[in-house]
């Protein structure tokens, strides 16, 4: 056994990591090793957090019974959340999400919604953000969301297309399909990104797109104590595909770098800052991506700052 303690006497808070004596059975919990001991530590030394989670949209699920092929859920996401010993929730129409997000909510998840939210609840997040709330959005380009007016309440917007390049893709198919599985790794100095940002630069990783999108600065939207920053951009060789033909047709040329994910920050004064983080793909955190060390870092960044606490989710082997 392993035993973490803190503590003495009665008092003393034990978590407890059984390896066994025998090398068959013990074989895949030492594969794991780092991760589980990571789970237990997090138990100790860190008191429970818990993140919710919009539901009753089709978002991303962790289970077969959310409808999705094994690459679309989310069972990395709630493993790594487990770690860090934060609790997931669900908010949908019956948790009172159309009423209002209630007060004592840390953060809010909106995991590639497929069906749109009803104006009420979208209404909710944004009264939620503007309260200090923290949010997390990804969604894609080409889907019907709801989260339009959302989104211009945090000064972004969505731009029409789909990401697609020719030379920056993951090659899947072998078709030209693979053109919508972009990556890209220009991260800017920013909290989001720090930890991948280092992790590019020495070892070269890069945050993977399936069909996402690319934000843009709303101009129309002026909300005072609003910053908006853009942590990742794609680099030449862009453009956004509006036919899904995955070709760069005539008008769909980029002469700019293109916005993958946006940073908003409201500041309150001396109240707690709103914080949202939106992510143009709502495959980002997904099983088929998460286990990219890109998206796995960057995602670790993510909460971080969202919480507002340090080392929430690091890299674990």
């Amino acid at each position: 056994h392993v035993l973490v303690l803190s503590g003495e006497g009665e008092s003393a808070h034990v978590e407890k990591l059984e390896i066994g004596l025998e090398m068959v059975a013990s074989r895949s919990r030492l594969r794991r090793l780092d991760g589980l001991f990571h789970e237990r530590l997090a138990r100790i030394v860190r008191r429970p957090r818990e993140i919710h989670f919009t539901a009753g949209h089709r978002e991303h699920g962790a289970s077969a019974t959310s409808g999705d092929p094994a690459a679309q859920r989310i069972g990395d996401l709630n493993q790594l959340l487990s770690r860090s010993n934060i609790q997931s929730a669900s908010l949908g129409m019956s948790d009172g999400l159309a009423n209002g997000v209630p007060p004592d909510v840390r953060a809010v998840a909106v995991v590639g919604p497929r069906a749109a939210f009803l104006p009420e609840e979208a209404e909710s997040l944004g009264s939620y953000f503007s309260r200090g709330g923290r949010l997390l959005i990804m969604v894609d380009p080409d889907t019907d969301h709801g989260l339009g007016g959302l989104l211009g309440r945090l000064g972004v917007g969505l731009r029409e297309g789909v990401l697609n390049s020719e030379r920056a893709f993951v090659a899947r198919t072998r078709t030209r399909a693979d053109r919508g599985r972009i990556y890209a790794n220009t991260y800017s100095a920013h909290p989001t990104v720090s930890m991948v940002r280092r992790a590019g630069r020495r070892q070269r990783v890069a945050s993977v797109f399936v069909n996402g999108g690319a934000l843009r600065r709303d101009e129309e939207q002026e909300i005072e104590g609003i910053e908006v920053r853009f942590p990742l951009k794609t680099g030449a060789d862009f453009w956004l595909d509006r036919n899904g033909n995955f070709e760069r047709d005539p008008g769909e040329n980029s002469e700019e770098d293109l916005n993958m994910i946006a940073a908003v920050t409201l500041d309150r004064g001396e109240e707690s800052d709103g914080r949202a983080l939106i992510i143009a793909d709502g495959d980002f955190v997904t099983d088929q991506l998460l286990r990219n060390p890109g998206n796995h870092l960057l995602l670790a960044d993510a909460f971080q700052w969202l919480l507002g606490e340090e080392r929430v989710i690091g890299p674990v082997a």
